[in-house]
């Protein structure tokens, strides 16, 4: 959008003025400033007050971009990383330490019991209860009278095998 790359030329614009160049540091003091002020390392906007929130935060040791073991590998051996990167899935995850922190999340095993006052219904029916057979997608059409797939005579239609409602 217009609005995005406005934003974007005036941080390339920012960057290219400061003293540190991309190394530029962000947070909320005007110390690291440049002639065109503090370089914000993350911009979000929000169409609900069209407003930009400039952001920060600290960096994740296991970035994929920007972690010191993917700058030192780039820096080491830039080819070889740029190749991997390219033809291997999974390669900058593995080789940043991400692919392991994913894994020892997925390891975790997370017991938990529940009492007797936690009610866990999923009832799809909605009224009666009878969920066998029911897709949804029939009786949710035929309870809306002003549904394109509703029957006049209030009776679910029936879906195709491909999933369409007739």
């Amino acid at each position: 959008s217009m609005l995005a790359s406005a934003v974007a030329v005036e941080l390339m614009a920012a960057i290219i003025v400061h003293p540190k160049g991309a190394d530029a540091p962000a947070g909320d003091s005007d110390d690291g400033a440049s002639a065109l002020g503090r370089v914000p390392h993350q911009i979000r906007g929000s169409l609900a007050d069209y407003g930009l929130m400039q952001l920060t935060g600290q960096a994740f040791d296991k970035c994929t971009a920007c972690s010191p073991v993917i700058l030192d590998a780039y820096r080491a051996r830039r080819d070889e990383l740029l190749l991997g990167a390219l033809n291997t899935p999974g390669y900058l995850e593995e080789l940043s330490g991400l692919a392991a922190l994913k894994q020892a999340m997925v390891d975790v095993d997370l017991d938990f019991e529940m009492s007797d006052d936690d009610d866990v219904s999923n009832d799809a029916s909605g009224e009666d209860g009878d969920a066998a057979g029911s897709t949804g997608v029939a009786d949710s059409a035929s309870s809306h009278p002003g549904s394109p797939h509703a029957d006049p005579s209030g009776e679910a239609a029936a879906a195709s095998p491909d999933g369409r409602v007739e």
